[in-house]
Formats: C-alpha cells, sequence, structure tokens
C-alpha cells in the first residue's frame, strides 16, 4: 500500500488488488503509523529524538529485521567490523540479506574469495538470490573470469526479470561484448536496459549507446 501511494504521488498509474473483501495482513490492522526517526515534523511538534534513540531501540529489539538495520547504520558509519560481527549473527535469519551485506564488506576489502562464499550462501535464499547473482557476476568480471561472469549476470536476466537487479547486470553484460567484440549483442542489452527506463542505467545505457554509434 505505501509503495502504490509513493508511486500514485510520483504520477504513475496504480492499481491495488487485494484478493479479499478488505484490505488483507498487518494493513487490516495497521493505524497507519510509520516510524521514520528524528524527522522534521517530530522537531516542528517539539518532539525530541535522535539518531542514537533509533539505533539503541533497535539494539534492543529482538527483531532479525531491526538487528539488520542497526548493522547497515553502523557500515554507514564505517564501523565495519562491528557492522561485520552483527551480520554474522544473522546469517540465515533474514533472507540471505545479511550475508550479501557481509559480501559487499568483504569486496570492499578486496576479500573476494570469502565474498564469493558468502554470495553462494545468499543466492540459496529468493529475496538475495538476484543481487547476489549480479555481486558474483561482477565480482567474475573485475578477476578476468567473463564467461563465469557471463553465465551467472544472464541468471539475473532470466531468472529474475522484475528485479531491480537486471539493468545493472545487462550493463556488464554489454561491456562484456564490448570486450569480447560483439558491438551488436552489447546495443540489444543496452537497448533493453533503455525500455526498463530505470535511472541511472537507463541513462547510462544511452551514452554508452552513443559512443557506440559514433
Amino acid at each position: 500500500m505505501t509503495a502504490a501511494l509513493v508511486a500514485k504521488k510520483a504520477g504513475l498509474n496504480v492499481i491495488v488488488i487485494e484478493k479479499t473483501g478488505t484490505y488483507g495482513g498487518s494493513t487490516a490492522l495497521s493505524g497507519g503509523g510509520i516510524w521514520v526517526p528524528n524527522n522534521y515534523l517530530l522537531e516542528k511538534n517539539g518532539v525530541q529524538d535522535s539518531i542514537e534513540k533509533a539505533k539503541e531501540y533497535l539494539t534492543k529489539s529482538s527483531l532479525p529485521e531491526a538487528s539488520l538495520l542497526y548493522a547497515l547504520c553502523l557500515k554507514k558509519e564505517g564501523k565495519e567490523k562491528e557492522a561485520s560481527a552483527s551480520l554474522l549473527q544473522l546469517r540465515g535469519k533474514v533472507d540471505g540479506l545479511a550475508y550479501t551485506e557481509l559480501a559487499k564488506i568483504l569486496i570492499d576489502r578486496k576479500d573476494f574469495a570469502s565474498a564469493l562464499k558468502n554470495l553462494e550462501e545468499a543466492s540459496k535464499f529468493r529475496r538475495a538470490e538476484a543481487e547476489a547473482h549480479y555481486l558474483t557476476g561482477k565480482i567474475l568480471l573485475d578477476t578476468g573470469k567473463e564467461e563465469e561472469a557471463l553465465k551467472t549476470l544472464l541468471k539475473v536476466r532470466y531468472l529474475h526479470p522484475e528485479s531491480e537487479w537486471v539493468s545493472p547486470s545487462l550493463y556488464l553484460l554489454s561491456e562484456i561484448m564490448i570486450k569480447k567484440g560483439e558491438k551488436e549483442r552489447a546495443l540489444t542489452y543496452l537497448k533493453d536496459i533503455v525500455a526498463r527506463n530505470e535511472d541511472p542505467w537507463s541513462t547510462k545505457a544511452k551514452n554508452k549507446i552513443s559512443e557506440l554509434n559514433k
């Protein structure tokens, strides 16, 4: 419902289909509240809040998703050691997302072997699978394993056609084709990105198409 409202506000035509006579799930019980800590409306109305209080709440929560958010906060603050420790405790608990976040930290450290192991685990979870394949393909491409990268990135395109990771995967596929001297296949992948109309990838694809057509 929230996604539908945001999409409508952005100017898109939206339809919400509910299989029952009333809104189901948690929406039926919801009072319409969304937790946005330390937001400007709280400040405007004299309510004191802070990011520190939000982080304290997350650390005390028993919900794995809250613990994941806390780990991501630590990571954003540059506290990779603490973030890694939190993520290690969450492996297998948040649909594989802890594995992908651990892999990103390991990629930054250039520890590609360990990153690939985490991504292999992440790919066993449907929710994390597309991003795991994309990151795996990127590592393989960056380490000179183009054929393996090609096969892995194609999984994103065909197994997860609606995923946000399709466009970046297609872009990497186009780079592989350019290296192989297969301009037409590269253009096909780039045109697919443009058709998906997902920025910044569609803009990058248009620019790359212009370069190839010179």
